[in-house]
């Protein structure tokens, strides 16, 4: 009977055992599937980005859009309207050359403000933009001009 319950013991030992090790292996399986998914999710919005975002760019000194740069605006409104499961990220940059810091934080929040009525003008519900500014704290590229931007990232 000690020799039964000895085996049965070691049964159960093994059964528990064999449960852990598929337990394991599931909650594994099941992790790498959520990195999968992610990573492609994160090239999707990385591809739409490369297509549809906009870098909509500014004169010295000026919050003003011209018109080029409201096509830009325009353009991205469309296809946001077009792709409701969006949502955009409007920042507003300042070149860190000019102005002071002072000015240009009140200057990349004025630019951030401005896309972000075009895109509401243009039929974008105000829920779906995030907007932020940087000042100049942040530079985004390499030359002064570049810099006095809006970047629009979509999410």
């Amino acid at each position: 009977i000690a020799a039964e319950k000895a085996k049965a013991a070691e049964a159960a030992r093994l059964a528990a055992e064999k449960a852990e090790r598929e337990r394991i292996a599931a909650e594994q399986a099941k992790a790498a599937e959520a990195a999968r998914l992610a990573a492609e999710h994160a090239a999707h919005i990385a591809a739409i980005n490369k297509e549809h975002s906009q870098n909509v760019f500014f004169t010295i000194g000026s919050s003003y859009i011209n018109k080029k740069e409201s096509a830009k605006i325009k353009k991205l409104a469309e296809w946001l309207k077009a792709n409701e499961q969006y949502t955009v990220d409007i920042v507003g940059y300042a070149d860190a050359v000019t102005g002071t810091p002072k000015i240009n934080k009140e200057l990349s929040k004025r630019r951030a403000e401005n896309v972000r009525k075009v895109l509401i003008a243009n039929g974008v519900a105000e829920n779906r933009i995030i907007a932020d500014h940087k000042g100049d704290t942040v530079q985004p590229f390499e030359k002064a001009e570049q810099n006095r931007v809006v970047i629009c990232t979509l999410e």
